[in-house]
């Protein structure tokens, strides 16, 4: 797991998913508060482990991040430690989903102009 493949990224928006997801039922909140969470918990962690091998899936981690964040503004909470959770878990998933691996096709034209012949005259 190199820092250059995000992999780490998506292993972290993993277990936090996965976090969310335990903290619903671990910490009181409202009824439709804990369906959220625990919906988009597991919905954070799947989409996290399929950008692991469809790098395009991270854009669908992201807007579960803002939707997340919307909805924690929007619905009645019983306490203000879940809010907090939900909201540092929403920013931090949504700021992980924008790490991705190098584009291919930027490499292969590195590659490409190196190994080009010189034209010396």
């Amino acid at each position: 797991m190199s820092l250059e493949d995000g992999l780490w990224a998506r292993t972290i928006n993993m277990i936090l998913g996965g976090w969310l997801f335990v903290s619903a039922f671990v910490w009181n909140h409202s009824a439709i508060e804990r369906v959220n969470v625990a919906y988009v918990g597991s919905l954070i962690f799947v989409s996290s482990l399929l950008a692991v091998s469809k790098t395009r899936a991270r854009y669908m981690t992201g807007l579960l991040a803002v939707w997340l964040l919307i909805s924690t503004v929007l619905l009645p909470h019983f306490d203000a430690t879940t809010q907090w959770n939900s909201v540092l878990v929403a920013v931090t998933v949504f700021t992980l989903s924008f790490v991705g691996p190098p584009y291919h096709r930027k490499r292969g034209l590195m590659l490409r102009t190196a190994h080009r012949p010189s034209r010396a005259a």
